[in-house]
């Protein structure tokens, strides 16, 4: 091959390389023209098919009803239901009265402060609730009930507003299933305070500011007082401001000290002088918690018993008691500095400011509160 032959054969190739080069360069331009249209239109048709799956599951969901749905599942979202509600979703259907009655919807109800009819309450127990809460409600109508079938273990009743009746079958018809139960402020009758006292599961017990509403024999209050060792549970009693109608007031406190049950911690009654203190503090060595506000008279004697008698007394109140206090009777208050677990001391009549300085300042460790009446 000659010189000039070669050059021509790479001139042609130079122009040939050059074609595809601009060859290249046109397809790259077509394709970068139509490559946001390409993405922009599986862009599109990408979004359709998600429309249409996205339409078709909801088709699907809107189909379900509340039938579609498992009693487990129905039961959870029931449990976020007020009672009200509850009541009102049992109309839907038998089977959704089913689940809104299930008894673990019904356990603890809480009616304070409520004005409630009685077939209301009647419903809550049938339906096994273990937890009420009558504080300060108001039942209108008469309660129907059979006895010794529910089985409630809570019963608050303090200054519920109701019929001698209501009150008297609520009572009877939880007396034997009860563990703690307050009857603050009620009138109590003779079988009432019977069913109470047979009840061999109660633990906590007030009954502060009752009355028994009927004239009862002498005879008979000293048999309920005597049934009182049968609550040999019981922990808690409250025997403050109760009103004994018609009979011997003093024999009938002399007989219920003897028959406090031994395992008491807790223990609030007035009328006391210093013998009955002796024998309640003799009795009941467990006491955290001894209220004799309004005692009729206490003396240093009484303080003395206490001090030998119960080392794991935390709370004590002889507010607005007749306690004389002098000099004699100031050192037998220091003697409560002995009573390591003390912590709350109410008391009121030590008269001059300092006197309750000076025994604060020996009962270091315990809060003495003189202006608290109860």
């Amino acid at each position: 091959m000659t010189k000039r032959q070669a050059t021509t054969e790479l001139e042609e190739l130079f122009q040939e390389q050059t074609i595809q080069n601009e060859i290249s360069k046109m397809d790259a331009s077509v394709e970068n023209e139509r490559l946001p249209r390409l993405r922009s239109e599986a862009r599109i048709r990408t979004n359709k098919r998600n429309n249409e799956r996205g339409s078709a599951k909801h088709r699907k969901i809107s189909t379900k009803t509340l039938d579609d749905l498992p009693d487990e599942v129905l039961l959870k979202i029931c449990a976020f239901l007020r009672i009200r509600n509850l009541v009102n979703c049992s109309g839907v259907s038998k089977r959704i009265r089913r689940v809104c009655h299930d008894e673990s919807l019904w356990q603890k109800i809480n009616l304070y402060g409520k004005i409630v009819p009685s077939e209301f309450i009647e419903l809550v127990l049938a339906n096994g609730c273990k937890y009420l809460n009558l504080q300060d409600a108001q039942i209108n109508g008469t309660l129907s009930l059979p006895n010794d079938t529910y089985q409630v273990k809570y019963l608050n009743m303090s200054g519920l507003i109701a019929n001698m009746e209501s009150v008297q079958e609520l009572v009877l018809s939880c007396s034997f299933s009860i563990e703690k139960l307050s009857l603050s402020g009620l009138e109590l009758d003779e079988k009432m305070l019977s069913a109470i006292f047979k009840n061999e599961n109660l633990t906590v017990l007030d009954v502060s500011k009752c009355s028994d509403g009927m004239i009862f024999s002498h005879e008979w209050r000293i048999e309920y007082f005597n049934q009182l060792l049968n609550c040999d549970k019981l922990t808690e009693l409250n025997l403050c401001h109760i009103k004994f109608m018609g009979s011997s007031q003093w024999d009938l406190v002399r007989c219920l000290v003897n028959n406090l049950p031994p395992n008491l911690e807790k223990f609030g009654f007035n009328d006391l002088f210093d013998p009955e203190v002796k024998i309640i503090v003799n009795r009941c060595k467990k006491l955290t918690k001894l209220d004799m506000f309004g005692a009729c008279e206490l003396t240093k004697e009484s303080i003395t018993y206490i001090v030998e008698n119960l080392p794991e007394l935390v709370e004590l109140d002889v507010s607005v008691s007749t306690i004389r206090i002098d000099s004699i009777d100031f050192d037998s208050l220091v003697e409560l500095k002995s009573l390591s677990n003390l912590k709350l001391l109410i008391i009121d009549g030590l008269g001059p400011d300092h006197l309750t300085k000076s025994l604060q300042s020996q009962l270091s460790n315990t809060t003495i509160n003189t202006e608290m009446t109860g």
